[in-house]
């Protein structure tokens, strides 16, 4: 990690998955260069019309030809740590070109699911901010999750 600055990244779940790139794709760079990489804000969307919008699509096994091992939790045993796998859907279904929008408070149960059945707790992001101006989508996205972990203090 870089002292006071936060570095991050932004790919497809599917960079993730080393059958497509000899060198190894993502896990390759967490291995050489992750203690450098603060998050990698994951983006679950434009995938595909039914690809992550379950809770075991996007936390437990992805399916399909090119997104099968690409789940939260199918990432976290290639060797990626969980603290760093964000979640990012986007905001509208209109935001994103092949959709794989998840509804806010669908999302934040999913949250919590995840944190108890994997100890998951990286957060969710959205694309994009302009059309969550007030914060409400995020807020019932993020919030279930914020909240536990303030309550249990077990998200550290």
């Amino acid at each position: 990690m870089i002292p006071d600055k936060i570095v991050t990244h932004c790919p497809q779940a599917p960079y993730f998955k080393n059958t497509y790139y000899p060198k190894g794709g993502y896990v390759t760079i967490d291995q050489q260069v992750g203690d450098l990489i603060d998050f990698y804000m994951i983006q679950f969307y434009n995938q595909g019309d039914s690809q992550y919008n379950t809770y075991n699509e996007l936390f437990v096994n992805a399916t399909g030809k090119q997104f099968n091992g690409t789940s939260v939790s199918e990432i976290a045993k290639l060797g990626v740590p969980l603290n760093k796998l964000v979640v990012v859907k986007p905001i509208l279904v209109n935001d994103a070109t092949n959709t794989g929008w998840v509804d806010s408070t669908s999302l934040g149960q999913w949250a919590i699911q995840a944190n108890t059945d994997y100890g998951w707790y990286a957060g969710i992001g959205h694309w994009q901010y302009a059309s969550d101006l007030t914060g409400k989508t995020i807020s019932n996205a993020a919030g279930p999750l914020i909240s536990r972990c303030s309550q249990t203090g077990k998200c550290t």
